[in-house]
């Protein structure tokens, strides 16, 4: 499945949240400097979902707040795990 998201790096805490649009903004703490955020966020949605590192890919988006993610995952239960983690 793909999923866009829209990533907040450098913040105070690791945090999901769903827009009005349902986009999902994914707050991190990692600073974006040299790609770090984007292993950072591909290690926090992997434990987020609980799926292996290698089945989260970055499509588009790499040095763009916005990203097209690829998850080799079920849809569904990507977006219910995404809800509840956002919910928290």
């Amino acid at each position: 499945m793909k999923l866009r998201v829209k990533v907040a790096p450098g913040s105070r805490l690791d945090a999901v949240r769903q827009l009005a649009d349902g986009t999902f903004q994914i707050k991190i703490r990692e600073v974006p400097e040299g790609g770090k955020a984007n292993q950072y966020l591909i290690r926090y949605l992997s434990q987020l979902l609980k799926l292996p590192l290698s089945s989260i890919t970055i499509l588009r988006g790499k040095t763009n707040s916005i990203k097209l993610i690829s998850i080799e995952a079920d849809e569904h239960l990507v977006h219910q795990q995404l809800q509840n983690a956002a919910n928290i």
